[in-house]
C-alpha cells in the first residue's frame, strides 16, 4: 500500500512538472517558447498517415488539425483550417473531394457536324462533397475530337451535389466524342461519350428507273442549281471509310494505312503506291465495308444505302445527254463534284468533273483495290469506271 501511494504521488508531481515547463525528447534544453521540442538525428516525427477520403470523414475535425494525406494531389501534411484542409507548404492549395455518380450523368443541347456549339452542357452528379472550393479545368474530346468540356471553378456542396461542364468548339465530324473526366477532385473517372449528328437534312426524289433516292449529296446543304454549284458538291469519301471527319474536303492528310474499319482519326490517308492496293486500309474484312444498309461503315441514312454498279448504270442510261449537262438535268441533278486525289489529297476537277461512289467492288487487278464510280465529264464523256480505293468522291444514297 505504501508503494502504491509513492507511484500516485509521483504521477501527480509530474503532471504539475508539465504544467509549468517545456517538454524535451532528445533535448534536455528544450526551446523556451516551445511545449514540446522533439530532436534527433536519426529519427522523425510520424503524423498520423490515411487516404483524402478518411481524412474528409473525421466527424467534426478541430482547427489545427494535423494529417499526412497519402493520395491527396499533391501528396503531404495537411491541416484543417476551420473550413478546409490546407497544404501546410504554404501553396493555400484546397482539397475538394466528391463520389461522382457516372451512371446518371446527362447531357443537353444538340451538337452538329461542323458547327461551333452552344448551350450544350454534361451535367454529372455526385455525393459525398466536402464544401472545398475548385479550380476550372478542361477535357479535349477524342473519337470525334474539336470539343472542349470546361468545368468552371466553382465550390462543392456538403454532401450532394451536380458538376457541370459546358461544351465548345467545332466537332470534326459525326459520330461520338468521349470526355475522360474526373473533375479534378474525384479519384474515379466518368467517360462521356457525347453523340455528334449529321447536318444533313434531305427529301426523297423519284428517279426516272423508278427508284427513290436522296435529293443531294451527303455533306451537300442543298440541292444542285447547276453543274457547278458549290453549295450542291457536298463530301468526298474513300470507298468504305464511316463519316468520320475525313470527307470533309480540307480535311487533313497522312500517310499511315489503317488496319481495320476504323482509323481512329479524320485524316485523308493518302496512298501514292500500289504496296496495298491504292486503298487507305489493309484487312480481311475490307471488301465488306459499304454492302447494303448494314454494311459496317454504311454513311447514307438510316434505310438508305450506297447504289450499286448496276443502278448508277441505269441512271446513266436514262441521261438525255451523256455528260455533265444530262446528269444535271435529270431528276437526281448531279453536279460535278471533282474528286479528292488519292496521291496527294488534292482536289481535282471541281466543276468539270464528277466521281460518284458505288458500294460494287472490283479487284480485276489482283495488286489493286478498287470500286466501282460514276464518272462524268462536261465534254461528253460519262462511264462507270473501277477508281482505287484511296481516292475521295461523292456520296449519293439511294433508298433500300
Amino acid at each position: 500500500m505504501k508503494i502504491m501511494k509513492q507511484l500516485v504521488l509521483r504521477i501527480f508531481l509530474g503532471i504539475g512538472f508539465l504544467s509549468f515547463a517545456q517538454v524535451g525528447i532528445g533535448t534536455t534544453t528544450p526551446d523556451a517558447s516551445s511545449i514540446l521540442e522533439l530532436s534527433s538525428t536519426t529519427g522523425g516525427l510520424l503524423l498520423p498517415r490515411m487516404t483524402m477520403v478518411q481524412m474528409n470523414a473525421i466527424p467534426n475535425p478541430a482547427e489545427g488539425l494535423v494529417i499526412y494525406c497519402t493520395d491527396c494531389t499533391p501528396k503531404g501534411v495537411y491541416v484543417y483550417n476551420g473550413s478546409d484542409y490546407i497544404l501546410i507548404s504554404g501553396s493555400g492549395i484546397v482539397v475538394p473531394s466528391v463520389s461522382l455518380i457516372c451512371g446518371n450523368t446527362s447531357i443537353t443541347g444538340t451538337i452538329l457536324d461542323g458547327q461551333a456549339v452552344s448551350g450544350a452542357n454534361i451535367t454529372i452528379p455526385y455525393l459525398e462533397g466536402n464544401g472545398a472550393s475548385y479550380s476550372q479545368v478542361t477535357y479535349n474530346s477524342t473519337g470525334v475530337t474539336g470539343l472542349t468540356a470546361t468545368l468552371s471553378s466553382g465550390v462543392l456542396a456538403n454532401g450532394a451535389g451536380n458538376l457541370i461542364l459546358s461544351i465548345t468548339g467545332v466537332p470534326s465530324g459525326v459520330g461520338t466524342a468521349n470526355f475522360v473526366i474526373d473533375g479534378g477532385i474525384s479519384s474515379t473517372a466518368c467517360t462521356i461519350a457525347v453523340a455528334v449528328s449529321s447536318t444533313n437534312t434531305f427529301s426523297d426524289v423519284l428517279s426516272t428507273t423508278g427508284k427513290v433516292w436522296m435529293d443531294r449529296n451527303l455533306g451537300a446543304t442543298q440541292v444542285a442549281t447547276s453543274s457547278t454549284d458549290i453549295a450542291a458538291y457536298g463530301d468526298m469519301y474513300q470507298w468504305g471509310r464511316a463519316e468520320d471527319g475525313h470527307e470533309k474536303r480540307n480535311s487533313g492528310t497522312t500517310s499511315i494505312t489503317a488496319t481495320s474499319s476504323n482509323p481512329g482519326h479524320g485524316d485523308f490517308i493518302i496512298s501514292s503506291t500500289d504496296i496495298i492496293g491504292f486503298n487507305w486500309t489493309n484487312f480481311s474484312g475490307e471488301d465488306n465495308l459499304w454492302q447494303g444498309v448494314n454494311g459496317i461503315n454504311n454513311p447514307c441514312p438510316s434505310g438508305y444505302r450506297l447504289p450499286t454498279e448496276a443502278e448508277w448504270n441505269n441512271e446513266m442510261q436514262s441521261f438525255a445527254e451523256q455528260n455533265s449537262n444530262g446528269a444535271m438535268n435529270s431528276p437526281l441533278k448531279l453536279s460535278a463534284t471533282g474528286y479528292r486525289w488519292n496521291n496527294d489529297g488534292q482536289i481535282l476537277g471541281a466543276g468539270t468533273h464528277a466521281m460518284y461512289w458505288s458500294s460494287t467492288i472490283n479487284n480485276s487487278i489482283t495488286s489493286f483495290d478498287r470500286a466501282y464510280g460514276l464518272v462524268f465529264l462536261n465534254n461528253g464523256v460519262t462511264a462507270i469506271i473501277p477508281r482505287n480505293r484511296s481516292t475521295g468522291g461523292a456520296v449519293r444514297c439511294i433508298k433500300n
